[in-house]
């Protein structure tokens, strides 16, 4: 006579294994779609940092935005007013990474009614972050882009103002 429980303890080794190997695969599969994920989250709240840094700079960064002045004294600066970009003298070469805050790798473009500026095209890039901001766009009366003491108290007691424009900011890292 035969003896078949040799044959049955190997098929049932095979199988195990074969369950055993592939619930390992799908285990490391699992670990590599999770690092993944957390890598392109990091990547995304770095480039989300920096896009809003950005933001926030073009709106508040002396070497872009308006001067308010003493029109007694135009010299004499009294301060800067955030949200108010001045035009009068271009803005490409106020509007920069430096003065953005960006590091070498990222570009940058900002685009909307009466501005457009870029470092670079987006079109290649992977991971784009947008931010919109209303601010106004200011060349000044007489083409300087500074503000008077006059002409803000004018405008804040219902004088002509300038009407805000909408911007778009967007951030993307130049070397992906």
């Amino acid at each position: 006579m035969k003896n078949n429980k040799g044959q049955v303890f190997s098929l049932d080794l095979i199988i195990a294994m074969t369950v055993l190997v592939l619930g390992i695969g799908l285990l490391i599969q699992f670990s590599e779609t999770r690092i993944y994920e957390q890598k392109e989250n990091m990547l995304w709240k770095e480039l989300e940092s920096k896009g809003q840094t950005a933001s926030a700079l073009l709106v508040s960064n002396p070497e872009i935005i308006c001067s308010l002045v003493d029109e007694e004294v135009p010299a004499n600066t009294i301060g800067h007013m955030e949200n108010c970009i001045n035009t009068s003298l271009g803005i490409d070469g106020r509007i920069t990474k430096e003065n953005l805050g960006l590091p070498s790798e990222y570009e940058f473009d900002i685009s909307g009614n009466g501005i457009s500026v870029s470092s670079a095209s987006s079109a290649n890039a992977k991971n784009v972050f947008s931010e919109t901001r209303e601010v106004f766009l200011y060349a000044g009366f007489i083409g300087s882009g500074v503000v008077t003491k006059t002409e803000l108290e004018g405008c804040m007691s219902g004088g002509a103002c300038v009407s805000p424009e909408e911007i778009t900011i967007s951030i993307w890292r130049g070397s992906e």
